[in-house]
């Protein structure tokens, strides 16, 4: 009979072993796991920061060429503006002459 108990004990000792390494590889998983989840939060808070940059920048760009391209624009209708009032004005003078010459 004591050896059946030896056995006994010897088999639940050998299950609470494997069990125990069983354990400890869930336990290194599970740090492993945390470890991982650690760089791919900060992979994605970087990338998430680079982007945020990049779009500030462009946007930044973008006002830019717009501020430009609208100040082109502004001293090109104030030229043409300026032509069309010289060319209204010579017209009424034109038209002062003829009317007087008609007289």
């Amino acid at each position: 009979m004591k050896k059946k108990v030896y056995v006994e004990t010897a088999k639940t000792k050998i299950v609470s072993l494997s069990l125990n390494t069983k354990i400890v590889k869930r336990c290194r998983f599970r740090k492993m796991g945390y470890v991982l989840r650690v760089r791919f939060a900060a992979f994605f808070a970087g990338a998430a920061v680079a982007s945020a940059g990049g779009l500030y920048l462009l946007h930044k760009d973008y006002q830019t060429a717009h501020h430009s391209i609208s100040q082109q624009m502004n001293g090109v209708y104030e030229s043409l503006n300026g032509r069309i009032s010289a060319l209204e004005r010579l017209k009424e003078a034109d038209a002062a002459k003829h009317v007087e010459a008609t007289e």
